[in-house]
């Protein structure tokens, strides 16, 4: 994942990419609204992951989208990569220092380090391509036991429902194979909605200007 971290790493410096995550946690939020979900935020044990990391930049403004709403939350910054949490690390020893956050390398199908039902908000952005059909919903699985409920997860990922997406979502793998060595997988929107309906999770969507980019919402049925 090293040709990962220094090849995304560039896109991330771009001036869009903050402004981008911004939008896309405030959205987020109020897609919990429209779901009538409201966040315990100022709860004094309020916790939140970050499953997968870009980089600092990723989640430099993942914390302050969480600390925004609660200055004492914990959290916890998760992802494979050692390069990835190494700038992390450093993220949170220049900046966040006085903060509740730990940042681990870590494999997402393996969190036993959290407890059960220990977690508010997970959030991650186009990770799920990273599983198959056999691998995603030990995921899920995995992502449930840790949520408390009501607990929600916001992502963006690729789905597709007409054939210009799946044209799109194809060519982007094979983009990403070429460039930076990952395999990723396609899936339809009915695929995608059915793995988290199967999963015990409610969910909301929402296009977004990039074909076959969809955004979604997870709140952990009860």
């Amino acid at each position: 994942m090293k040709n990962f971290y220094k090849i995304f790493g560039l896109i991330t410096k771009l001036p869009f990419w903050r402004n981008y995550l911004h939008t896309s946690h405030q959205r987020g939020f109020e897609d919990l609204k429209k779901m009538a979900v409201m966040p315990k935020f100022k709860d004094s044990n309020f916790t939140a992951l970050q499953c997968g990391t870009a980089g600092e930049i990723t989640t430099d403004e993942f914390l302050k989208s969480v600390l925004n709403q609660n200055q004492n939350a914990k959290i916890i910054i998760i992802d494979l990569g050692e390069e990835q949490i190494a700038s992390v690390k450093k993220l949170i020893f220049n900046k966040y220092s006085n903060k509740q956050i730990k940042a681990r390398q870590a494999n997402a199908l393996d969190l036993s380090f959290i407890p059960n039902e220990s977690v508010d908000w997970i959030e991650t952005d186009g990770f799920l391509a990273f599983f198959d059909k056999n691998i995603l919903p030990k995921l899920l699985k995995e992502w449930k036991r840790i949520l408390k409920d009501d607990g929600f997860i916001t992502f963006r990922d690729f789905a597709s429902s007409t054939v210009f997406e799946k044209i799109i979502d194809e060519a982007r793998i094979v983009l990403a194979k070429h460039t930076v060595k990952a395999n990723l997988t396609r899936r339809t929107k009915k695929e995608m909605d059915n793995f988290f309906s199967s999963a015990g999770f409610k969910f909301s969507f929402e296009r977004t200007l990039i074909p076959g980019f969809y955004r979604y919402c997870l709140v952990k049925s009860k």
